[in-house]
């Protein structure tokens, strides 16, 4: 049986507005990445599998690699009793279990995983290597539903199934991007590429309390790879830097989007006592490569593409710089990480 796609769309959340976080508090770059004890099976969700063994539909998947036996139990989607068998018990679950082949399910279960049952995702397998066996490790990677806030949050479970079964985790607060994986080297773990939560303050913001810069419905990604103690920031400049033609088609992006701003040919800061009635809009399109650039690590070409594009008769270049870079300083998860108040100039120069 065909054990589930790489890419899940049920790894894509509910879109959710956080609250502006202070700098401390702040998670490690809002993602908790932790090393699990060896077994990992709780009795409560135990007891819930034992109810659902009880029915042959609908089937569960297995799948063995090496001397571990890998089974998912999917969701029976019914809350009505089957067979005599109260299904809502475990209604809206879906189970995956890790044991050793030929031990006994409940008695041998090393890792067990399911989503929230008020919830309607899946647990599955998000991530696997093709073909499975005799691969290096980690081999696959699970994907639940941890519950929380309204569509959040996701775990990504990294298992690594050696002579000894290794299983991390990774739970990130993931809003409406969700988590993405990218296989840039078929003999490698993919990247992990998520949104960064944390940093609300550029697009999620309406005019009352930051200035009316549009909604950027992408958040910047922050990109974890994968190491030999597991899953990491992957470091800067980790994907190519974006070609001549794409710079080009970027500037000729930001000059539209200049072109159409319809006040008074300057930009104002966010505590600009006039900003509230002005109706000011920044566009996304200004800022949005600069930002991911930044997050990719080109923090010399973000700064040269937004100083060189700017045009000469909008006021407030280096004005909006020092809001843009305060937003990234309260922020970005990254601001401490890649010592950007390092990287990025505080004022932008002249233009020559």
């Amino acid at each position: 049986m065909q054990f589930l796609s790489k890419f899940s769309a049920a790894l894509i959340c509910a879109a959710i507005l956080f609250p502006a976080l202070s700098r401390a508090d702040d998670a490690r770059w809002n993602v908790h990445i932790e090393h699990l004890l060896p077994q990992n099976c709780h009795a409560g969700d135990l007891a819930q599998l034992v109810e659902r063994q009880k029915l042959d539909e609908p089937a569960p998947e297995r799948l063995t690699v090496g001397r571990w036996e890998i089974v998912r139990w999917p969701n029976t989607y019914n809350p009505k009793a089957i067979n005599g068998v109260d299904t809502d018990k475990f209604d809206n679950r879906d189970f995956i279990e890790i044991y050793p082949a030929g031990a006994n399910s409940i008695g041998g279960c090393r890792f067990l995983v399911t989503n929230d049952p008020e919830s309607v995702a899946r647990t599955e397998i998000s991530w696997r290597r093709d073909p499975i066996a005799d691969r290096p490790t980690p081999q696959l990677i699970i994907g639940v539903y941890s519950g929380g806030a309204t569509g959040c949050c996701w775990t990504s479970y990294i298992v690594s199934l050696g002579a000894k079964l290794r299983v991390d985790s990774m739970s990130p607060i993931v809003g409406e991007n969700g988590i993405s994986y990218l296989e840039k080297n078929p003999k490698s773990p993919p990247d992990i590429t998520l949104p960064d939560m944390g940093f609300p303050g550029i697009g999620c913001c309406s005019a009352e309390n930051h200035g009316g810069w549009l909604p950027y419905s992408g958040a910047p990604n922050l990109i974890f790879a994968w190491r030999a103690i597991g899953y990491e920031l992957a470091p800067p400049r980790h994907t190519p830097p974006p070609s001549a033609s794409e710079l080009t088609e970027w500037r000729q992006q930001m000059k539209d989007a200049f072109s159409i701003m319809t006040f008074d040919k300057r930009y104002r800061a966010f505590d600009d006592p006039d900003v509230a009635e002005s109706n000011l809009v920044m566009n996304p399109v200004i800022w949005r490569h600069v930002l991911d650039l930044i997050y990719t690590g080109y923090t010399d070409i973000a700064v040269k593409l937004l100083n060189d594009t700017w045009p000469h008769d909008i006021r407030g270049k280096d004005v909006f710089w020092q809001d843009f870079r305060r937003q990234l300083q309260w922020y970005s998860h990254l601001w401490d990480a890649r010592h950007l108040d390092q990287l990025l100039p505080r004022h932008l120069p002249p233009k020559g």
